[in-house]
């Protein structure tokens, strides 16, 4: 199955993209974050789920919180940190109403990141112990799991991206969790997760930190349950739209394989990312009549 993120468009508000994409007949909807906080956003959605028949999924920072921030369920800021977890508990809620059943959360940080600072170089400031991160956020996402089990919601982990910019920045230390093989598994030994895996994410981070792409891939498969897919130079994060000969095509293939559903996550103008999509969903199609 595919889905198209939200974040996909650069228009902020979520009747808005919703009203498009009904337009373009999509229904599977992940909504994510970059859109602006909306007091009738419940009822939007709900309106285009009973008059569309649209499937949402939840993602990230959404819904968009009043005022702007990056949650962190690794912080050792107790503000930021409860915060964090408070900004999922009521996506759940909100999620029990439109009758979602996936919520996916980014791996956590050892430094807070400010809204500015997303997808670019990060400023030097404090590092927080590993150790104590990591305790922190198990904790976290055992509890939001537990709590999204009464909702029937599944949990959703996505591996985080190191580019080299930042790693350089605090002296080739990672300050991400799950960012690659050895560190998603090692979360993956303190914690039961199920696990989205970010190619795009992968690409970059694998480069960074030395690592065979398609070796990291091939290992991560196995565990995978879910896709986010753009496409990127192996050193930003740039949400490309994936073209007829990218790599990731041939890297979806092992995916089809799985069912794994797949969120189209690319960052252009509306046609361009409708082009994309809708090459992902013939993709899909033709590997669906390959296999009968």
């Amino acid at each position: 199955m595919i889905y198209l993120s939200t974040a996909c468009f650069k228009q902020k508000s979520m009747e808005k993209i919703l009203h498009f994409l009904a337009e373009e007949k999509v229904k599977n909807v992940e909504l994510s974050g970059g859109t602006e906080y909306c007091d009738s956003m419940k009822e939007v959605l709900k309106t285009y789920r009973e008059e569309y028949g649209m499937n949402y999924v939840f993602h990230a920072y959404f819904p968009p919180p009043r005022q702007d921030y990056v949650v962190n369920l690794a912080s050792c800021n107790d503000q930021i940190y409860y915060r964090s977890v408070k900004h999922y508990k009521e996506a759940l809620r909100c999620m029990q109403t439109l009758h979602s059943g996936v919520l996916s959360v980014h791996a956590g940080f050892l430094v807070e990141i400010l809204p500015q600072e997303i997808g670019k170089k990060l400023e030097c400031r404090r590092v927080y112990d590993r150790g104590k991160a990591l305790e922190r956020f198990c904790t976290a996402c055992d509890m939001l799991s537990r709590e999204a089990g009464k909702y029937g919601v599944k949990l959703y982990i996505e591996n985080n991206v190191l580019s080299r910019e930042n790693y350089e920045a605090f002296q080739n230390r990672n300050l991400l969790l799950m960012t690659d093989y050895e560190t998603i598994m090692e979360m993956k030994s303190q914690l039961s997760f199920h696990f989205l895996m970010d190619i795009g994410h992968l690409h970059v981070s694998a480069n960074t930190l030395g690592l065979n792409f398609q070796e990291q891939v091939d290992k991560l498969k196995p565990i995978t349950e879910w896709i986010h897919v753009s496409d990127n130079n192996g050193i930003v994060d740039e949400h490309k739209i994936i073209e007829p000969e990218s790599k990731m095509v041939s890297l979806l293939e092992g995916f089809w394989e799985k069912e794994c559903p797949v969120t189209v996550e690319v960052s252009d103008a509306q046609d361009e990312v409708m082009k994309c999509y809708r090459r992902m969903v013939e993709l899909e199609l033709r590997h669906s009549r390959k296999k009968r």
